[in-house]
């Protein structure tokens, strides 16, 4: 007689259900509803997989019993708190002959003890096998006593060595085992023979291990599962979260660490989206929404530093390890951000693996780097570390001494090394602490043959370092907060010709965010953003000077350069409340916020009401519209402020944002986002022609800086993206904008420094196996507006040829066109994988004008080519 072999395969928890049950007649939510107003995610433990306790047997279909065909049916089942099967759902292709009806029938029989997250009873979905064995009635009946042996196994990731928990183990038809969390499994009262024992996860390679087992004996055995589409160079960013601005971007893993001409710098990826404007070279400048690179803020873990990228277009100082995600707000953004007129950065820093210890090595034409991380003591402490430095100084320099043949010949390059160490405790699920050390220190060295030669004098570096602990609680499931102190200092100089400054800044801030959910449809977010900051400069620096002489014989020139030495000391503090609220739970969210900054320098005080207000609305299920406007303040910058060089009085710089938006799902994996935006900035810093003369004509004082300046911003960005597959991403990226701005009280609108009318973006990257990658990243953008020379004169009093300049900023050159490309190649071994990229920029060596040079009469010019042809291949090997 027939008989079934029953066995279980559940991979992994795949959903948490909601604990409580729908109300009747309560309107059925979408995801992208449930995803907005759920409250952010404790941190989801499987404390307990669930257990099978009571097994069904099939009827097998006749016709293919008759047949002896056998069958495998891919299930998802639904399993209560209580371990009831609620619903049992086809996982692939139905498999025909009667098999996919019993199969479903049997599957809603089986009791299980229900699995515990976080030590409690839930809701889990998980997907099941039913195996339709067919065995022929014995001839004979079986013997009495049965051999069996016992295997005792571990499952780990391929490469990574990594643990993975709730993985299905069978031995053939004959028994299945799930490993628990860390990745153990054991199989009791196994028959003797050679058998094949085989591992599923959807996310890895089946692994088939050959085994024999003896009566009585013990084997002991480890599978090791390949990642389907592994990368050494990945890293994780977890989204989606709430959303409480009007535009946010956010990159998928893969897509940060792959995408052609970022040279897999995850923070470089960003540069490519919407509102971005392109930066000179590869400079990195921060350009949004043809701001200012001043008027965006660059935050690590919601606290500002002084640069996010190292000097002439180096890599972040943050490696991607260190990364757990990057958020980017164009503009309208939440009030929980401030001092920033243009965009945010927002990035996040990850928490070490508190489970297994893993790291990595690169090296690439620019710089070396070491990563680390992994647990002190298993789930409660872990640390992880990250060092690098550059040497394209060295090498540059050794090639210039070959190739300068007995010449002068000079060229300044970037020397880099940047540092970062986390410190993860973790004494109960409610409460975690971290301490976070991290910073980065950039010089400009002039190297290459000087033999014979006159002293280049020219030097300039940046050094910073933070250190910021957090606290993080969670007393109750609808309550939570953070507290996160910061010490810091950044330490600058430069050196030009006999000029020359250094400063030191220190930096003292303190942040508390606190999010509470009292009930379904409102969240509440409040919290305090201060920070004080004390400069000391000193040095021999120019002294700024109007447009206009007023008497050959003034004494003005005489003040051109002066040594100074200055203490300058600027506090803000500000509380923010916004909300989230869902008025009856239907398709329409309110986010209105208010922000208070107080700003205080040179013993004066100046008091902002920013308020803010966003709304959404789910017109469908795929499509969103959105609008929002809301007022943003800044203090000036802080050199200006200087009461002999700068001006004491200046009040603070501040904005209206407005925009619309419109977002639509075009499928599973395509979507098409518009917004539009208009951006009026008020009382901008600039500099002014008013002096006051003395009685016998000399220049008694010059007010230096003033706020008279006005700007705006407007323009439409449009984003097609194909969402992150197994084999493919891509996206296209346009923006049509303009920005102006009137530097002098009674002048028309000019364009700005960083105005781009068109900036084309088109990046796609494709997986030909699990271990290629090629893509590809094209630019189409308008050149940043120039000032012409329309005639030259000659200064009978300098005795040198000086421009008559034409209207400011009203020329512009041609289109910047550039494409890159990027080859990925990775090999898994048992222990570690290994890496390797080519990332080439500027492809076909398209001559990209950045700027104009004359000669000393003014009356030829020739363009400033950017960067020609780019290379860079590197390697990373990671355990």
């Amino acid at each position: 007689m027939a008989h079934l072999r029953r066995a279980l395969c559940f991979v992994f928890v795949c959903a948490l259900a909601s604990p409580a049950a729908a109300q009747e007649g309560a309107r059925t939510f979408t995801d992208e509803e449930k995803a907005e107003q759920a409250p952010e995610p404790v941190e989801a433990v499987l404390t307990r997989p669930p257990e099978l306790l009571k097994f069904a047997e099939a009827t097998y279909p006749e016709a293919a019993r008759e047949a002896g065909r056998e069958a495998a049916v891919q299930l998802i089942l639904t399993l209560s708190a209580e371990g009831k099967v609620t619903e049992a759902v086809l996982a692939g292709e139905p498999v025909g002959d009667g098999f996919d009806e019993a199969a479903i029938e049997a599957a809603l029989q089986l009791e299980w003890r229900p699995a515990e997250v976080n030590g409690a009873p839930a809701e889990v979905r998980v997907p099941f096998i039913y195996r339709f064995a067919f065995v022929p009635d014995p001839e004979e009946p079986p013997p009495a006593e049965v051999k069996t042996a016992r295997i005792i196994g571990r499952v780990r990731e391929k490469g990574t060595r990594l643990p993975l928990p709730a993985v299905p183990v069978s031995l053939g038809t004959i028994a299945e085992v799930l490993s628990d969390e860390t990745g153990r499994f054991v199989l009791e009262n196994a028959p003797v023979g050679e058998f094949e024992l085989v591992a599923v996860s959807p996310d890895h390679r089946r692994e088939r291990l050959p085994v024999t087992l003896v009566a009585g004996e013990e084997v002991e055995v480890e599978l090791l599962l390949e990642r389907l589409r592994s990368s050494p160079f990945e890293t994780i960013v977890r989204g989606d979260r709430e959303r409480s601005s009007l535009t946010r971007r956010t990159l998928e893993d893969e897509e940060l660490k792959t995408v052609p001409g970022s040279f897999g710098d995850p923070l470089r990826a960003v540069l490519n989206m919407p509102g971005m404007a392109r930066s000179p070279y590869i400079l990195g400048l921060v350009l949004v929404r043809g701001s200012a690179p001043s008027d965006s803020a660059i935050l690590v873990d919601g606290h500002e530093v002084p640069i996010i990228y190292h000097f002439l277009g180096g890599p972040s100082v943050l490696p991607a390890d260190m990364l757990e995600r990057i958020d980017f707000y164009p503009g309208n953004f939440s009030a929980r951000f401030g001092r920033a007129l243009g965009g945010i950065i927002d990035v996040g820093t990850r928490r070490p693996n508190p489970k297994a210890w893993r790291g990595n090595a690169h090296f690439d034409l620019f710089d070396a780097g070491l990563y680390f991380e992994g647990p002190i003591i298993e789930d409660r402490l872990a640390i992880s570390g990250s060092i690098r430095r550059s040497y394209v100084d060295a090498v540059i320099q050794t090639v210039v001494e070959v190739l300068a043949d007995g010449e002068n010949v000079s060229v300044v390059l970037p020397v880099y090394y940047d540092y970062q160490t986390r410190l993860d405790f973790r004494p109960s699920h409610a409460h975690s602490l971290s301490l976070v050390v991290f910073g980065s220190d950039d010089q400009l060295e002039v190297v290459g043959s000087q033999s014979g030669g006159t002293d280049v004098r020219l030097d300039a570096g940046i050094a910073f370092t933070r250190v910021k602990l957090d606290w993080h609680a969670q007393p109750a499931k609808w309550l939570e907060w953070t507290l996160s102190p910061v010490v810091g200092f950044d330490e600058t100089s430069y050196r030009v010709g006999t000029l020359e400054a250094e400063g030191t800044l220190y930096e003292y801030a303190l942040r508390f965010d606190l999010r509470a959910q009292p009930v379904e449809n409102l969240i509440l977010r409040t919290g305090f953003d201060g920070m004080a900051r004390t400069l000391v400069a000193k040095g021999r620096v120019p002294v700024l000077l109007p447009e206009y002489r007023p008497h050959p014989s003034s004494t003005i020139g005489d003040r051109e350069a002066a040594t100074i030495e200055r203490s300058l000391d600027l506090m803000t503090g500000a509380f923010y409340l916004e909300a989230e609220w869902r008025p009856m739970g239907g398709p329409v969210t309110v986010l209105p916020g208010v922000r208070t900054d107080q700003y205080t320098w040179v013993d004066r005080y100046r008091f902002f009401v920013d308020p803010r207000l966003n709304v959404r609305w789910a017109v469908t299920d795929d499509i969103t519209l959105s609008a929002g406007g809301g007022l943003f303040s800044q203090p000036p910058v802080e050199w200006r402020l200087d009461p002999e060089f700068g001006n004491p009085e200046l009040e603070p710089e501040w904005a209206v944002h407005t925009g619309l938006g419109v977002a639509w799902k075009m499928a599973e994996a395509l979507s098409l986002s518009v917004d539009g935006f208009y951006i009026e900035r008020y009382d901008l810093s600039e500099r002014t022609n008013e002096a006051e003369f003395d009685e016998n004509g000399n220049v008694a004082d010059i007010s230096r800086w003033e706020n008279i300046g006005r700007g705006r911003a407007y323009g439409v960005e449009v984003l097609l993206k194909h969402e992150l597959t197994r084999q493919f991403y891509g996206w296209i990226s346009y923006t049509l904008s303009r920005s102006e701005q009137i530097f002098q009280i009674g002048d028309d609108w000019s364009p700005t420094d960083f105005d781009q009318t068109h900036i084309l973006v088109l990046v796609a990257s494709y997986a030909f196996s699990d271990n290629w990658r090629a893509g590809l990243r094209f630019r189409l953008v308008s050149c940043n507006p120039q000032t012409p020379v329309e005639s030259p004169t000659l200064d009978s009093d300098r005795g040198t040829h000086q421009p008559l300049f034409g209207p400011p900023l009203s020329a512009r050159g041609p289109l910047f066109n550039q494409l890159d490309i990027r080859v990925d190649r990775s090999w898994t071994f048992d222990w570690w994988s290994l890496g390797v990229y080519l990332d080439l920029q500027n492809v076909y060596n398209a001559v990209n004008p950045e700027a104009v040079q004359y000669n000393y009469r003014y009356d030829h010019e020739a363009p400033i080519p950017g960067l020609p042809v780019l290379p860079s291949f590197g390697i990373q090997g990671s355990f």
